[in-house]
């Protein structure tokens, strides 16, 4: 069943990740359109469409939406712009895939969930960490060995990025990617350190029955680096999401030791964006069927979560009374 999808955004976020996923999806056979891009720059619209394979530009959302018959809009939108943005696709009724983070900070992503919720319109927000493929094989190994993390070390170092809101706005995908695997904590306790340049974030996750979470975010240690730890009973687990690869020692020995670079993985594959956008494109799809539904994850609720645990460690705050859980 064949699935016509446009693309709001044509930067240079959307150019090296969404659109190559696209035409990859088109190039493997997949069932799928590229009806449209939109941008407000028209030669930036057009280079894109003559790069990836779309039918139509626009420069305008409401002509798009007006003149284009879509089953599904990817909209990669500046984070200053995604919360009217997405409103207005919401309101369409469009199933869309929402640029992270959701809005600037957690209020602006409640607003999101709030009018998602009014008009029932599957979504997903795009946290590609999620989908890449280091993360999944870890997760399908856990599975088959029947183990489960014990204790989660996720560190996220970067070399002078002096912004402010830096764990909020992007400290959140090492978050998010941590609480994929854990669900929602009990109690966040984060610890702040201002610093002469950057501010150090470090913080804790707890939950009941859960496994023990620590989290560090540097943003000027000199160095990149993305990494998540899962230490179990007799298992080590070592994610590497800078350079993505996956490291599983079990009772003593080496069980897995893979890297994208080895599969010679484009950095849209091996980053999630691919597998992110496959999953959109099969609910669309599902979604297409007589009295169908699709549960499209990562949401708007979930969302939230992450966004509410990153304002945590952005304002260095220790509470257990956030609105962890979705509102209703």
């Amino acid at each position: 069943m064949t699935v016509r999808v446009a693309v709001l955004g044509a930067g240079g976020h959307s150019s090296v990740n969404h659109g190559p996923a696209l035409a990859r999806c088109v190039a493997d056979g997949e069932d799928v359109t590229l009806a449209a891009v939109c941008d407000l720059d028209e030669g930036r619209a057009a280079s894109y469409a003559a790069a990836f394979g779309f039918e139509r530009t626009y420069t305008d959302l409401d002509h798009m939406l007006a003149t284009e018959d879509l089953d599904g809009l990817v909209a990669i939108t500046p984070m200053e712009a995604t919360e009217a943005l997405a409103i207005k696709i919401l309101r369409a009724q469009l199933p869309v895939i929402i640029e992270k983070p959701p809005g600037v900070g957690a209020e602006a992503t409640q607003r999101l969930l709030q009018v998602a919720r009014q008009t029932g319109t599957p979504h997903m927000v795009s946290f590609n960490r999620r989908f890449c493929p280091a993360l999944l094989k870890a997760c399908a190994w856990m599975e088959e060995a029947g183990v489960r993390p014990r204790l989660i070390i996720g560190r996220m170092l970067r070399h002078q990025r002096l912004e402010t809101f830096f764990a909020r706005d992007t400290g959140i995908h090492l978050i998010d990617c941590v609480l994929s695997l854990t669900g929602a904590p009990q109690r966040v306790e984060t610890v702040i350190d201002g610093g002469k340049r950057a501010t150090l974030y470090s913080g804790r996750l707890l939950q009941d029955g859960g496994p023990q979470v620590s989290i560090q975010i540097a943003p000027d240690s000199g160095t990149p680096e993305e990494s998540v730890e899962l230490l179990c009973d007799d298992a080590r687990i070592e994610l590497d999401f800078q350079h993505p690869a996956v490291r599983i020692d079990n009772n003593g020995e080496r069980v897995m030791d893979w890297s994208a670079a080895d599969e010679g993985m484009p950095d849209y594959e091996e980053n999630g964006s691919l597998g992110e956008t496959r999953a959109f494109l099969q609910g669309l799809r599902q979604l297409k069927q007589a009295g169908a539904t699709a549960a499209l994850a990562p949401d708007l609720a979930q969302g939230l979560l992450s966004m509410q645990v990153a304002d945590a460690f952005q304002q260095g705050i220790c509470r257990d009374d956030l609105e962890l859980q979705t509102i209703e």
